[in-house]
């Protein structure tokens, strides 16, 4: 018998994060790592040229004016809990489900969450992902979950990824440029463009809502997954 499915949003609950629809985005530099981020500044200026396919994540190709005001082009790889796909399984990103978080994280609920979800991650470390620990159907989806905690788990999942493959790219330094990309910079996309019309964020809407993402070198060497890591299970990165 076929797997009954939970049905998609419709159209008119769907939901994309403003930003995917801009042609130039103004980034937070969170760590400068490279001599092409422009020194002295806390954010930078990418143009989007084009949107790399069936990834796992949302990966832009971007230019941006280097510290000597030379254009460079580069990969825009971003940590997004709402891109659709394997990660969310199932369930597509929503206008209903994106208020129910907001108001997970702007309540404090979020960050009582978090210790739960740092102690899940480190008891299931074979797991494949973190919205796999939780044991559900898709047609019972809602009966275990609220809206705002699934959206809580799947940006777990893109934060724990940010944070191995930063860390990943850190500690092969001397492989860069030659195997793997450069890493350019720690980046993130501010409050402001991820939710237009907003003040200034919070300590927790700046953790939790923000966009981060990784500035790497557009090249046609090795991925960082194409490399086997001591210290990784199989799939704690992706391709960008």
């Amino acid at each position: 018998m076929a797997q009954q499915s939970t049905p998609s949003p419709s159209r008119a609950d769907s939901y994309a994060h403003a930003y995917l629809n801009l042609s130039q985005i103004t980034l937070d530099v969170v760590e400068r790592l490279d001599e092409r981020i422009p020194s002295g500044k806390t954010t930078m200026t990418v143009d989007i040229m084009d949107a790399f396919p069936s990834t796992k994540s949302f990966v832009k190709l971007v230019q941006f004016e280097n510290n000597q005001g030379i254009t460079e082009t580069a990969v825009l790889k971003l940590y997004d809990r709402t891109c659709p796909g394997r990660i969310r399984k199932f369930i597509d990103p929503s206008m209903s489900a994106e208020q129910a978080f907001l108001g997970f994280v702007r309540t404090g609920k979020m960050r009582e969450l978090v210790p739960e979800m740092e102690i899940t991650w480190k008891n299931n470390l074979n797991t494949q992902e973190v919205v796999d620990y939780f044991d559900y159907e898709p047609q019972e989806a809602v009966k275990y979950f609220t809206m705002s905690k699934f959206e809580a788990r799947v940006w777990y999942e893109f934060y724990h990824r940010h944070k191995t493959e930063l860390r990943a790219y850190k500690q092969l330094n001397s492989m860069q440029g030659r195997e793997i990309p450069r890493l350019y910079a720690n980046v993130r996309i501010p409050l402001s463009v991820v939710h237009p019309g907003t003040g200034k964020a919070t300590p927790d809407e700046e953790e939790f809502l923000c966009v981060p993402g990784l500035l790497l070198q557009y090249s046609a060497c090795n991925k960082l997954n194409d490399l086997q890591l001591p210290w990784q299970n199989p799939t704690a990165s992706d391709q960008a």
